[in-house]
């Protein structure tokens, strides 16, 4: 006899085994976005003096910023990973103030992935 798994119980596990990762649309069933146009990715090393806020609320602090398309937090690494809409750049303030808006400190931001123009 087959069993299924249902949904919500693999996205749990791939939450708890590869971070928690938030996006808006823009992938394929496959979870591969169609290659048209690179995006920036930034890296940012955040410290939590008073322990991780809550994950959903990092996430939506995130993509509430403009062209913000993705955002991948691991908490083992204290990294927040964004990716931005084709065209799209974070600028420092911007994420620097969606970091002190949560309680955590910034500790470092790099630019990942120099995206491509249209």
């Amino acid at each position: 006899m087959r069993h299924s798994i249902p949904a919500r119980l693999l996205f749990g596990i791939a939450v708890a085994s590869a971070g928690f990762a938030a996006g808006r649309g823009g992938a394929h069933a496959s979870g591969i976005a169609p290659a048209r146009v690179a995006p920036h990715r930034y890296a940012i090393v955040v410290e939590a003096p008073s322990g991780w806020p809550c994950l959903y609320d990092v996430q939506e602090r995130f993509l509430a910023i403009p062209g913000v398309d993705a955002v991948n937090i691991d908490t083992r690494t204290m990294t927040i990973t964004v990716t931005m809409r084709p065209g799209a750049s974070l600028e420092l303030a911007g994420a620097a103030n969606a970091v002190g808006e949560l309680g955590l400190v910034m500790r470092e931001f790099h630019l990942l992935t120099q995206g491509s123009r249209p």
